[in-house]
């Protein structure tokens, strides 16, 4: 895999390092260079832009240019999208890196591989009956995922009916609809799924569809939307919420969640295949999780998950026994 090298060129050395910073933290494996042009003349920048072209750097500038392949300019002017490489200053970094990303695919004909690893670890979590806790346990478990490696997870539902966004972060206004989602994820190729992310305070990656049934729960479309997520190498872990036993086969790890209150719940335990827990339980043990209210804000149409207290802390000794 070609190394990823970006140049960010300004004429102001300020923004052009705090934008490299925002750059290098959106992945880890690339290299972001800052430089200032404001004493250069345009037949200097120009010199300045074909050397580093040549060795290499895909190019952000803040400033009038002539238009090349591997340069993207930021503007302050309304940007409509027959303008291939112009996007506007004040756009998220998510969508300039992405501009980039483009850029790097045109060149090698290949997807940038955001993971250093070969591998992405997939965890499915099952539950053979709804309402044990597997989506708060999934989601709980992915952001103690992302704050204790500090690696890229993704959380995915793929259950018969999602209602996720309800335990996300409520400022989040980005949302689109289930069947666009699906189509622009899964159909086009290559596929801007970064446009449909939205990273919590915690790390957590997650998709904004809106909820409601879910596409995701058949099989040939959680298989192709895995299939692609994996090829890009984008998340380190994916946590697959509502998975069903016959999908299994996908997943790297097993987790089955119980509910104590609920036999119907129950897995085989002969089948070692799975890690077992055992929600709303009295009983004293690392896979056990007790009833815990004080965990949880109720509000409007939002549920607030403290990842501080006795639930978070079983989440966190869970969390151990997966990553070991």
């Amino acid at each position: 895999m070609k190394k990823l090298a970006v140049a960010v060129l300004s004429e102001d050395m300020g923004y052009a390092k705090a934008l490299s910073r925002g750059l290098a933290e959106e992945r880890k494996n690339i290299y972001i260079k800052p430089i200032c042009v404001d004493n250069f003349s345009a037949a200097q920048r120009e010199k300045l832009i074909d050397e580093l072209t040549e060795l290499g750097y895909i190019l952000v500038a803040d400033f009038d240019i002539n238009e090349r392949d591997e340069l993207i300019i930021l503007t302050e002017c309304d940007v409509c999208d027959l303008c291939c490489n112009k996007i506007s200053k004040f756009s998220p970094l998510r969508a300039i890196f992405q501009k980039i990303t483009e850029i790097y695919f045109e060149k090698n004909k290949i997807e940038f591989s955001y993971l250093m690893e070969d591998d992405t670890k997939i965890l499915g979590v099952l539950s053979p009956w709804h309402s044990s806790g597997s989506t708060v346990f999934s989601i709980a478990l992915g952001r103690t995922f992302a704050m204790k490696t500090d690696d890229p997870v993704l959380y995915i539902n793929a259950g018969i009916y999602d209602d996720y966004m309800l335990y996300m972060d409520k400022s989040s206004e980005k949302s689109v609809s289930k069947k666009e989602l699906i189509y622009n994820i899964i159909q086009r190729y290559p596929w801007n799924m970064e446009k449909y992310l939205i990273k919590d305070k915690y790390g957590l990656f997650y998709l904004c569809g809106e909820s409601g049934t879910n596409t995701l729960s058949e099989r040939k479309c959680i298989e192709k939307l895995i299939l692609g997520i994996t090829k890009k190498k984008m998340f380190s872990y994916i946590i697959i919420d509502g998975m069903m036993p016959d999908m299994d086969y996908i997943c790297h790890e097993k987790i089955a969640i119980c509910d104590c209150r609920d036999k119907r719940t129950y897995f085989d335990v002969r089948d070692e295949d799975y890690i077992q827990i055992y929600n709303f339980s009295s009983k004293e043990d690392n896979k056990c999780i007790p009833k815990d209210e004080e965990s949880f804000q109720v509000e409007e149409n939002h549920i607030c998950i403290s990842m501080e207290g006795v639930f978070a802390d079983k989440i966190n000794t869970i969390a151990d026994e997966v990553l070991a």
